[in-house]
């Protein structure tokens, strides 16, 4: 490989990361500008959309002083007659000195209840059953 080839191979990867950081970027944008929005109609928590049959999350807002680390909540989700499971919670800062938590389900069910629960240092903090289907934004 010559000097030109490596500087170009180099150059397009670095136009690879710079547009993959400014698609987590817009991602974040857009995850806030629909938080924003259920936070305001939604009263339940925790708040859930699904924007496709594969794309469906979940989140909560706390104070960022009283929330503490995401080591101290769990959430846990079962789809109607299957056995619950974790889903690895996300961190976003939000407006006001609050947090969003977020869980991003890698497996969705269409037509079948979600118990959904959200505990924080072994004390249920939130518990709410819904179906995605209903949620599609």
């Amino acid at each position: 490989m010559t000097c030109d080839q490596l500087v170009r191979l180099v150059a397009l990867s670095l136009m690879f990361c710079a547009a993959g950081a400014a698609g987590i970027v817009q991602d974040a944008q857009d995850f806030r500008r629909k938080a924003s929005m259920l936070l305001k109609e939604e009263p339940k928590n925790p708040k859930c959309f699904a924007e496709s049959k594969k794309d469906f999350a979940c989140f909560w807002e706390d104070d960022e002083e009283r929330a503490g680390s995401v080591d101290q909540y769990s959430f846990t989700y079962a789809y109607q007659n299957e056995n619950s499971s974790m889903c690895p919670l996300e961190v976003l800062p939000a407006a006001g000195g609050k947090r969003l938590f977020i869980c991003r389900l890698t497996r969705v069910q269409m037509f079948v209840q979600l118990d959904v629960q959200v505990h924080r240092e072994g004390m249920q903090i939130h518990n709410r059953s819904l179906l995605i289907e209903l949620l599609c934004k």
